[in-house]
């Protein structure tokens, strides 16, 4: 719950500074290093624990409209079909060759 609760501040944090949070972008952030930027932008200081306590704000909003709007805990959840396996495909991958299948030449490479 505790890890569940800091990923959903740290990920809105993002979303609040209009940064994007792709895990290549975001693993080289802390709330200290947004912080620093957000004062250096703006020119308003703010602590890490202010901003996350910002961020938190910003999360119990965005829930209360979703649940205003009639979404409720089972919205939490990923729809079940994500967790059917997919229909393969019937190509060849010579270049990706997720079966081990191929043997790759220098030509591919």
């Amino acid at each position: 719950g505790r890890l569940a609760k800091h990923a959903e501040d740290f990920y809105c944090l993002f979303n609040m500074l209009g940064l994007c949070h792709r895990l290549y972008i975001s693993r080289f952030y802390s709330v200290d290093i947004l912080a620093e930027l957000y004062s250096a932008v703006t020119g308003i200081e703010v602590s890490p624990a202010d901003l996350k306590v910002d961020s938190e704000r910003v999360w119990n909003l965005w829930k209360l409209l979703n649940y205003r709007a009639g979404f409720d805990r089972k919205d939490d959840e990923p729809p079940e079909i994500w967790f059917h396996p997919l229909n393969g495909m019937d190509r060849n991958y010579p270049l990706m060759d997720y079966f081990h299948t191929a043997v790759l030449t220098k030509e591919d490479v």
